[in-house]
Formats: C-alpha cells, structure tokens, sequence
C-alpha cells in the first residue's frame, strides 16, 4: 500500500510538472495540440462514419442470426440476384438450418383516408416474416397465414401512417383504408422507429400468391431467415447452397442457378466499407505524420533540454523516472490534442450533416443513421490520444542511455548534437515519405474520380423528371385493366407547358433493379432449352 501511494503521488507529481514546464513553453504546446487535433480529430471524424454505418447493429432482437437468401449464377457464384417464389417454397420444406423464413416484395402504396392522399412505400410478405424480424407490433396483431391464403385485405401499418391518416386512434385497429382504391382493413400498428426492409416504408400487406408468382423464372422477391440458435452462418450457407444444387437436377429452369446466404447485417455495405477503410487509412497516415513531426519538434527541445536531464541524471533521478516525466508532459499534450479533435470532429458531423446526402447514411434495414459523438468514439478518441503520447513521448530521450551525466554536463548544450541531428533527418524523411504516400494515393483517387465522372452512362438524364406510380395488384399480375394506362397518360400529358415527351418503365435505369419475369411472344412457342434470366 505504502509503494502503491507513492506511485500514485509520484504520477501527481509528474503531471504537476509537466503542467508547469509546459505553461512556460506555450508556444511548443499550442503547435503539438494543434498538430495533434487534425489529426485526432480526423480519424476520430472517419471512425463516427464507420462506427454509425459499419458497426452499429441491426434493431432487431439477436440480429446475428438474421441471414438474406439469394439465388446466384452458376457459372458465377459471387453474381447473386432475387428470388423466384417456388425456390422459396422448396428451401423452406428442405433446409434444416432456420427457424423461420419469410419471403416479401417491395410495391408503392396510394393511402385514401380523410387526411391528404400519400404515396408511401410498402411491401406483400408472408406473415413468416415478422416471426424472421422478431418484432411484434405496438398496437393490434399481424396478418395470419389463413388470412393471406384467402386473399383477405388485411393490412399492418407503420406508426407514422397510423398517426398521419388514422390520428394516432387507439382504437384504428378494424377500421378501413383504401390502399390503391381498394378497402383494407387495419389490424396490426408496429412500433416507431420500426424500419424493413427501408426507411419510409408505410404498409405490409399479405402475400396473396398469384399465378405467375408460381413461376420459377418470375425472380421478384426477396427472403429473409433466422439461424437455429445451434446454426453457424457457415452451416446455414452450405445447407442453402446443397439444396439449391439438389433444385439445379430436379427442375430444367434452375439448371444455370444456386443458392447461397449472407448476412442480413451485411448487405448494402460493401462499398460504404471499401471507402470508409480507404478513408480510414489515410487520415491515419495524416495522424502519423503528425506524430511525427512533433516527435521532432521533442527531439529538437529536448537537445536545448540536455542540460537539465544531465543535472537531473547526475541528481540521482533514474532514466525511467525521466521517461515518466517526458511522457507525463507528451499525455498532457496528447490529451489537450484529443479534446480539441473532438471539438473538430463535433464541427465535421455537423457539417455532415448538411453536406452528406441522406442517401449515403441510410442503410438497408436501419433508416437513415445519426452521426454523433458517442462512448465508442470518444474511447477511440482516448486511445488515439494515448497512442500518439507514446509515439513521440519518449524521443527527447534519444541518446541519454549512452552517455554519463558528468560528460553531458561539461559539454553543455553543445554535446552530442551529432546524433539529434541525425535522428531529426530520419524522421524528416518519415514525414516526407508518408506525405508523399498520402499524396499519391489522393492523386489516384482524383484521377479515377475524374474517369468516372466523364464515362458517359448511354443516357442524358439533362432535364428529365421521374415521378413513381402505383397501380392497383390486379392491374399488376392479373390481366392487365388498364391496357391503354401508358398511352392515355401520354395524351393527357401532351401540351402541357415543359413537357416535351413522356415515358414509362418498370424500373429506372441504373437503379440497381434485378427482377427477372417470364415473357411469350404471340405466335412463338420456345424451345425446352431458352429461358429468360434474371436482368
């Protein structure tokens, strides 16, 4: 106890000295904190992105077990595209891996009620899919498998849509909304914050399987599962990938497909990943050659120092009462470059927030992610901090071990300038040949900005207006109501002012769409071995 107080009074000391050494040298440790806040606050900056977008989990209960199933191409396994609802029946009956799956579409909604018609987004799912989530609504129930096998119209609906259009009505549960002019009934409000598969979605309503659903060729869905809590992800991907081999013998139109799993935490992150570690890396060269550069700026003040640590050394203090000393000195500074690194990162995500487009922050399943300064990034902050205190703490230090205090003391300030000088051009060097890394690496990034920028995607998007609109089902899979829609909208349309022409088409160009639906042409009748694939 005795040597662990005089430990604890001998760091007091230290910092207490390290304050006061510091306070006569302002200069030096405002160009250190400074130095060290870009550079702390950088990484600290990257690190809020990556821990927000990278390694907040999903909001759903043991959201590890949460897996997305594919078919994928058999020639190239990594190629993975949507589901065709049969493949979904057969690895629901044949897998042995998962407690639940469920199987959903997106569509768009037109809601009618007595408040302002809106347009919000939705999907048709199997009731499984809420069992898959693990959420159970706020107010009322889901939709049952008999209800979705009769076609009832049936509809749960998110807690924004119950409070814009139902009033927040404790009692909305059996009343009516008209969804695509057709009447459903409300029986299940989820909770706020609920977010699936994407911000803003407003309904779920029951799958309601049609004929050409029954389709293997019609890829247009999506499925999620939950592991057995005795599952490995790897157990599960290999039990999807057998049984997707076992459809490619038994059906021609899966001769050319697989199956495989990923991770449901995963998906939509690959290049918000390679980008942010990108980024990542070189904010932490920046933050090195920072640490550099005021590891010379120590060794620099240590030499003008040298008498002091010779008067000390011939005092009887030890070399490692020194070193605690220095590093005392380098934490403070360290430290006071931490806080102020948080104070520019505090300054960047605001600015992030106004200069980063939503898009870039909202994540499949999550909703639109807040960039904030939390306990993770504060910790990152600390050890930063500590890390760049022992990088260049110890350098005023460079030398001393070899030389005794009596020789250092009759050379003065003039004695062993030689090896300082030294060690100030190696890491001169260092910081040159990290800048020059750093420097090289944004050049090429600038380059291939610039190339993508100037390939030319076989449109001119220049004044052209999207704008979505929701059929009703039946017009969508049954036999088609609305034959002239396209034709009667384009009449409509014409002479109104700015209007040159008018388009429709099931999915925007470049918009990642891969759905895949079977086609016959009048009058033609394939052959065994043509098929459609998936787009």
């Amino acid at each position: 106890t005795r040597q662990r107080a005089s430990l604890h009074h001998g760091l007091a000391g230290d910092f207490r000295q390290a304050l006061r050494t510091l306070r006569f040298d302002r200069g030096f440790a405002a160009t250190v904190i400074v130095t060290l806040a870009i550079g702390i606050g950088a990484c600290a900056t990257v690190f809020s992105f990556i821990n927000a977008l990278l390694l907040d989990s999903l909001p759903f209960p043991d959201p590890g077990r949460l897996v997305l199933l594919w078919e994928t191409d058999h020639d190239v396994r990594d190629k993975r595209f949507i589901v065709a609802r049969p493949n979904y029946d057969d690895w629901v009956k044949e897998t042995r891996s998962f407690a639940s799956l469920g199987i959903w579409e997106y569509r768009s909604v037109n809601i009618a009620s007595a408040h302002e018609p809106e347009q919000v987004r939705g999907v048709r799912a199997t009731s499984s899919l809420f069992t898959v989530l693990g959420v159970a609504p706020a107010l009322g129930r889901v939709f049952t498998d008999e209800e979705d096998a009769r076609h009832e119209k049936v509809v749960v609906i998110s807690d924004a849509v119950w409070r814009t259009h139902l009033g927040g009505d404790q009692a909305a549960l059996g009343k009516q909304l008209r969804l695509n002019g057709e009447p459903y009934q409300v029986v299940g409000v989820m909770p706020p914050g609920f977010v699936f598969p994407q911000a803003g979605n407003g309904v779920w309503v029951p799958f309601a399987i049609v004929d050409q659903d029954q389709q293997r060729g019609a890829h247009s869905f999506f499925v999620a599962g939950r592991m057995r809590p005795d599952v490995t992800f790897e157990q599960a991907r290999a039990d999807v990938e057998q049984v997707g081999r076992a459809l490619q013998q038994r059906f021609p139109e899966n001769k050319d497909e697989g199956a495989t799993a990923t991770l449901m935490s995963t998906q939509g992150l690959g290049q918000v990943r390679s980008m942010l570690t990108a980024l990542m890396g070189a904010v932490l060269f920046i933050l090195v050659i920072g640490c550099v550069n005021v590891a010379n700026l120590q060794l620099g003040r240590g030499l003008s120092r040298r008498r002091e640590f010779a008067l000390r050394l011939s005092l009887g203090a030890g070399l490692r009462t020194l070193a605690r000393q220095l590093f005392a000195e380098s934490l403070v500074l360290a430290l006071c470059g931490g806080i102020g690194g948080l104070v520019l990162t505090w300054i960047a995500l605001r600015a992030a927030d106004v200069l980063v487009t939503p898009g870039f922050r909202t994540l499949p399943f999550r909703g639109e992610v807040a960039l904030t300064i939390d306990g993770a990034v504060l910790a990152f902050a600390a050890v930063m901090a500590l890390l760049s205190a022992v990088t260049f703490g110890f350098a005023p230090m460079f030398g001393l071990s070899r030389r005794e205090p009596n020789s250092l003391l009759r050379e003065g300030e003039r004695g062993s300038t030689a090896a300082g000088n030294v060690a100030r051009k190696v890491l001169v060097g260092i910081e040159v040949a990290l800048a020059i890394v750093v420097l090289c690496g944004a050049g090429l990034l600038i380059k291939s900005l610039s190339g993508l920028l100037r390939v030319s995607p076989g449109l001119d998007p220049r004044d052209v207006l999207t704008m979505t609109v929701s059929l009703p089902q039946d017009d969508t899979y049954g036999p088609p109501v609305r034959e002239s829609f396209c034709a009667d909208l384009s009449r409509e349309s014409d002479g109104l002012p700015g209007i040159r022409t008018i388009g429709a088409i099931s999915h925007l160009p470049l918009s990642g769409a891969n759905a895949g639906r079977l086609l016959t042409v009048e009058g033609y009748t394939p052959s065994t071995d043509e098929r459609v694939s998936p787009a």
